[in-house]
């Protein structure tokens, strides 16, 4: 996994992310989102048997000199996956350790959902645009609370990334 390319937003950053995204923040005062790029891995299934199949990249500790754990907070955010070929999709994004199932004790992962995609990315290099904070990682007391999140967490990316 790499950090690439600095996207800006200029939506609040999660409070935990502060300290170490000072350095990224432009002359506008708006923060550089880092690009995250990897090679999807097969993960547990459990997002497709929810209905919500994800395309998986383990996070390394760091990469380009920045710490992960820091500037990319664990939590749900809008945006978009750039495939090979040059397509963008509109993307629901997890970032954690899937504290439903692990309790916080599973390897963290970016996990995201492309929105009105069907295709097999496995193997593939992807590049993933964190463009806009939904909300922090939860731990949910059943699946169908977990589903209920994920359906709007997936109705917000829809209307809000283009």
């Amino acid at each position: 996994m790499t950090i690439s390319e600095r996207r800006e937003s200029n939506l609040p950053i999660p409070e935990p992310t502060l300290a170490a995204v000072q350095p990224l923040v432009g002359e506008t005062g708006r923060v550089n989102f880092p690009d995250v790029c990897g090679r999807v891995v097969h993960g547990d299934q459990r997002g497709r048997t929810l209905g919500f199949p994800t395309a998986n990249l383990e996070l390394d500790e760091w990469s380009a000199g920045i710490p992960c754990d820091e500037v990319l907070a664990d939590g749900v955010w809008a945006g978009r996956c750039v495939l090979r070929d040059g397509r963008s999709i509109p993307a629901a994004i997890s970032i954690g350790r899937r504290r439903t199932f692990y309790g916080g004790d599973g390897p963290r992962l970016l996990e995201a959902h492309l929105i009105d995609f069907a295709e097999d990315l496995y193997g593939e290099e992807i590049r993933v645009h964190l463009d806009l904070w939904i909300r922090a990682q939860t731990t949910f007391a059943t699946k169908e609370d977990l589903v209920d999140a994920l359906e709007s967490d997936v109705r917000y990316a829809r209307v809000h990334v283009k």
